[in-house]
């Protein structure tokens, strides 16, 4: 393993666990959603901790003076913004979003195995929902907050698509979430070698990747796409056998039910390629609101807003996370939040542990497609776990325990 196997988890490793397992429930609860309420428990004992450790605040002083100013910005932005309330609602959600920056680091730098208590976090949260996810898609039965429902018609055939939101929502919703998985599924291979082991492993992730391919997104395929292509050329030593057969395996029975597992995907390549016509029309007309703005941005909480009010769209979610900050919060609070990524990838280049390198690495080259999946990312706490979970995986001094 590559953590001291004399350590044990401890707490910490279970608390930092709980907080992103608690993200199965997805939109249940809205405001009130479990893994909010989780994170508002723990930020007092996250205060007195760094109240205590006052050098964490220099440890993390980018992250805390880039919090505080988006949030400053965001409450001036709120002055020229139309929708008030959307304004506030976002900053609040920002607010608690940018909280669990130090909570989540808090209980890094406690845990005893805190890259195994991350990985093994996430995957824990796959299998939760694979048995709801595998029953929507072959019943078409779905949870009641589920905004789409059985017998939905895509295509000018009237063919039936079936597919799986899980408690996310909508499939969006839930695509967003297996496109997150992806580096700390594959990095179980980084983890475990043995035979038998690699072959589990191999199965686990035919699996995932089966229901990515069934729910039909093109980001979420070229996602794992490249996350795969990273796998491929930064692992050297690999037990081929062990998961290549049952990856013939796979290409045999997608190819068998061909019709049925890629239909959605081939209509719409078919009729629209990679490009979507309403995305597109969407974000032309948020770079020209950012133009408009003076590059200020229209407000925080009021990107719909301002494209209902000055372009006549068929949708007018952002559906793109960099377009979301951009609009609402301008050109500075954008390249702030790019400088942040670009600190994640300096960090892990410094890192010599291959399973923490391949996590970043895959993890930050597919998130520019990852953030066109789904709109809310800056509300979503999904998103930012999913962040601060490459920022803790890029610097190995959370690693050994070495912040304090």
């Amino acid at each position: 393993m590559i953590e001291k196997k004399l350590l044990k988890k401890n707490r910490y490793d279970r608390l930092l666990q709980l907080l992103i397992i608690l993200l199965v429930f997805g939109i249940i609860g809205g405001a009130l959603q479990p893994v909010r309420i989780f994170t508002l428990l723990l930020v007092p004992k996250t205060i007195s901790f760094y109240v205590k450790n006052k050098n964490m605040f220099s440890m993390f002083m980018f992250e805390f003076v880039f919090f505080v100013c988006w949030l400053l910005y965001g409450i001036i932005s709120i002055s020229w913004g139309t929708d008030l309330i959307s304004g506030f609602k976002e900053l609040s959600y920002l607010l608690l979003n940018f909280m669990l920056f130090f909570v989540f680091t808090f209980l890094a730098i406690k845990a005893n195995k805190v890259y195994h208590s991350i990985i093994f976090a996430w995957l824990f949260l796959f299998l939760l929902t694979v048995p709801i996810a595998v029953y929507e898609i072959i019943v078409d039965v779905h949870l009641p907050t589920s905004l789409q429902q059985s017998n939905n018609i895509i295509g000018g055939d009237g063919r039936l698509r079936h597919f799986a939101s899980v408690t996310y929502g909508n499939l969006n919703g839930y695509n967003q979430l297996l496109v997150y998985l992806c580096p700390f599924i594959f990095s179980l291979f980084y983890l475990y070698r043995k035979g038998f082991q690699t072959l589990l492993i191999s199965i686990l992730t035919l699996m995932y990747l089966s229901i990515i391919l069934l729910n039909s997104s093109r980001a979420a395929v070229l996602s794992a796409v490249i996350v795969i292509s990273v796998f491929y050329l930064s692992k050297k030593k690999i037990n081929k056998w062990v998961y290549i057969l049952p990856t013939l395996f796979f290409i045999t029975l997608v190819t068998y039910y061909y019709d049925e597992i890629f239909f959605m995907i081939t209509y719409r390549l078919d009729h629209q390629g990679f490009e979507d016509g309403i995305r597109t029309q969407i974000i032309q007309s948020g770079l020209m609101s950012l133009e408009n703005s003076m590059f200020m941005g229209v407000g925080a909480g009021n990107f719909q807003a301002n494209m209902e009010e000055n372009y006549d769209l068929v949708i007018n979610a952002p559906h793109n996370l960099f377009l979301e900050i951009g609009v609402q919060y301008g050109l500075l609070i954008l390249m702030g939040f790019f400088f942040l990524l670009r600190k994640i990838y300096k960090n892990s280049r410094r890192n010599r542990i291959m399973v923490s390198r391949f996590v970043v690495y895959s993890g930050l080259l597919a998130f520019p497609i990852m953030a066109i999946i789904n709109s809310g990312h800056l509300l979503s706490m999904l998103t930012w776990l999913y962040i601060y979970s490459l920022y803790v995986f890029s610097n190995p001094r959370f690693l050994y325990n070495k912040l304090v």
